[in-house]
C-alpha cells in the first residue's frame, strides 16, 4: 500500500500566488499542494505569449500573462498532476494542454 496522495488522488490546491521567472530556460515556475507535498509544475513562456498576444517578451511581461491567466494555468496544472501516473514532484506544463 502506497502513501495515501498516491491511493486516492484529490484536487491540488494553489494557495501560494508565488511564480518566479527562470530566464535561463523561459519558464515560469509556480507550485500546487496536495496536503503537504508541494509539487513544481513550469509553464514557458512560448505558451504564456501565445496566451496574451502583444505581451513584452521579458520578465515581466511574462509575468503579467501568467497572472492574468493563473486561474486557467492552475486548473490545466492539476489535470495534469492528476492525469499523470508517476505522481513526480515537478511538471513541464505541454502545450497541448492549452
Amino acid at each position: 500500500m502506497g502513501p495515501p496522495y498516491l491511493e486516492h488522488p484529490v484536487k491540488l490546491s494553489f494557495p501560494n500566488p508565488s511564480r518566479n521567472f527562470d530566464a535561463t530556460k523561459n519558464r515560469v515556475q509556480f507550485w500546487g499542494y496536495l496536503q503537504s507535498f508541494e509539487i513544481s509544475f513550469y509553464v514557458d513562456a512560448a505558451i504564456l505569449m501565445k496566451l496574451q498576444p502583444g505581451s513584452e517578451n521579458n520578465k515581466e511581461g511574462i509575468l503579467s500573462a501568467f497572472d492574468a491567466f493563473a486561474e486557467k494555468i492552475c486548473t490545466i496544472a492539476d489535470a495534469e498532476y492528476l492525469r499523470s501516473k508517476s505522481r513526480a514532484s515537478s511538471y513541464n506544463l505541454p502545450v497541448s494542454a492549452f
